[in-house]
């Protein structure tokens, strides 16, 4: 087993800070609202249910790469992993700076605990990014599928993924 931690850049600390502290103050202002104006349990229910979303948004986030046991493994803070069947894997290579120029995000999240989702680039097409900086980021192509991901150390990552992409049996 190989792992690979997915280490924060300043810009995910920042923007993640200031999205907490944004969200931490519209529920202490609704709640403190909600008690002066002697809303209903439900409503205040409402306000705490905003509370699950940078709770899943931290669950989901990734935390770092396995590459072992013919899978390559994108693990996440809370919730299962996601894993990618090494035989699948066709092609990873170093992702250059103006990949991600212009990427739209078509599902998931850029900028609260990390860039993960469903995304769109002109150059890239569709692609699901599991990354935690903008920089040193991998393209893994496995199957249809295209992968951007941030391991800490890129060069280790792709030779290690390489040779056990290579190594893993091309069965059915």
């Amino acid at each position: 087993m190989h792992r690979f931690r997915a280490p924060w850049d300043r810009a995910l600390r920042l923007t993640t800070a200031l999205v907490l502290v944004l969200m931490l103050a519209a529920i202490a202002t609704t709640l403190a609202a909600a008690a002066r104006a002697g809303w209903p349990l439900s409503r205040v229910g409402l306000a705490a249910l905003v509370c699950a979303v940078p709770l899943a948004a931290w669950a989901l986030g990734p935390r770092g790469f396995v590459i072992g046991g013919g899978f390559l493994r994108i693990e996440r803070n809370a919730w299962p992993a996601r894993l990618v069947p090494l035989r699948a894997v066709r092609a990873a290579e170093p992702l250059g700076p103006d990949a991600l120029r212009g990427a739209l995000r078509l599902f998931g999240t850029s900028g609260l605990f990390g860039h993960y989702g469903l995304f769109r680039s002109r150059a890239l097409g569709r692609f699901r990014m599991y990354a935690t900086r903008s920089s040193g980021l991998v393209l893994v192509r496995a199957g249809e599928v295209q992968y951007v991901l941030s391991p800490d150390r890129p060069e280790a990552f792709l030779a290690t993924i390489a040779a056990s992409a290579a190594a893993a049996p091309r069965g059915r």
